[in-house]
C-alpha cells in the first residue's frame, strides 16, 4: 500500500509502566497499540500489544479490493506486524542493555 501518515492520541500514560495510543479516532482507533512494562527479577518484561479496529484501516481497503484474498491479506499483515513488534521490542532490549 506504500506510504502513509496517521494521527495518534494517547490513551495511558503511567510511566515507567505502561504507554498506550490509538490511531484516528480515539474512541473508535482502527488500531489500539500499547507497551506494558512489569518488573521481573533484577530485570524488567516489556511487552508490546496491538489490537485492529473498531474502525477501518488499509487492511479493509485492502480487503475490500480483493475479497478471495481475505484471509491470505490477513496472515500476511499478522506477520509484517510479529516481525516488527520483535525488532521493536530487540532494539528496545539492546538500548535499555547499552544504558544500563
Amino acid at each position: 500500500m506504500g506510504e502513509w501518515e496517521t494521527v495518534s492520541t494517547v490513551t495511558e500514560c503511567d510511566p515507567p509502566r505502561r504507554f498506550a495510543w490509538a490511531v484516528g479516532d480515539a474512541a473508535r482507533p482502527s488500531a489500539t497499540w500499547r507497551f506494558t512494562l512489569t518488573p521481573d527479577g533484577a530485570g524488567t518484561l516489556l511487552e508490546q500489544w496491538y489490537q485492529m479496529g473498531p474502525a477501518r484501516s488499509g487492511l479493509n481497503i485492502a480487503i475490500d479490493a480483493m475479497p478471495d484474498k481475505e484471509q491470505k491479506i490477513v496472515f500476511v499483515r499478522l506477520r509484517e506486524h510479529e516481525t516488527s513488534m520483535k525488532h521493536n521490542l530487540e532494539i528496545i532490549k539492546e538500548r535499555a542493555e547499552r544504558a544500563g
